[in-house]
């Protein structure tokens, strides 16, 4: 009887509940399909927020499609760089009780990322956010993300559906590019 818990647990949470998600928040994420494959055949830069990035000049992907991520907006380039995406998925930011260290970086994002930069969020921060009016001039594309990328289930990077949940930023940002083309 314990196997087969454990089985039916693993096939509920990476089978059944992302689909029942992906319908239940259908409205929410078929906004997502104006971006499949907008920037076919552009390149793009995917650059991490950690701290290994301060000393490198990114001057020269100004005019590139640059996705930033986590805390790049601390870096001293972020302004001049105006990276064309950001994508915010690390729950600390937006969980209710959280230490107020992380509540605060999120509400700082909301000042310092310009409108213009497309924010990729998870669908998790939406209430957060609107609870506490953060975001309201930015475009915002939420991400559902549930259940684990495995060889098992199919892999997916529809924006428009519940994607398997990246281990970090950084491969969600790939997922992301991927379906922009």
């Amino acid at each position: 009887m314990r196997k087969f818990k454990k089985v039916f647990s693993y096939f509920y949470r990476n089978y059944f509940l992302p689909r029942f998600l992906s319908w239940k928040h259908r409205n929410i994420l078929a906004k997502n399909k104006e971006l499949k494959n907008k920037y076919k055949g552009k390149r793009c830069f995917l650059i991490g927020g950690g701290p290994s990035v301060k000393n490198i000049d990114l001057s020269r992907l100004k005019d590139e499609f640059t996705f930033v991520m986590g805390e790049f907006d601390n870096n001293p380039q972020f302004d001049s760089l105006n990276p064309k995406f950001y994508v915010i998925s690390d729950s600390t930011y937006f969980t209710e009780g959280e230490s107020d260290y992380w509540n605060k970086q999120f509400e700082k994002k909301d000042k310092t990322i310009k409108p213009s930069t497309n924010i990729f969020m998870s669908l998790d921060a939406r209430a957060y956010a609107a609870k506490n009016k953060l975001f309201t001039n930015h475009k915002i594309h939420y991400i559902g993300m549930r259940g684990i990328i495995n060889e098992s289930f199919s892999f997916n990077t529809n924006l428009d559906r519940y994607l398997p949940w990246p281990k970090n930023s950084m491969l969600l940002s790939m997922m992301i590019a991927v379906y922009l083309g």
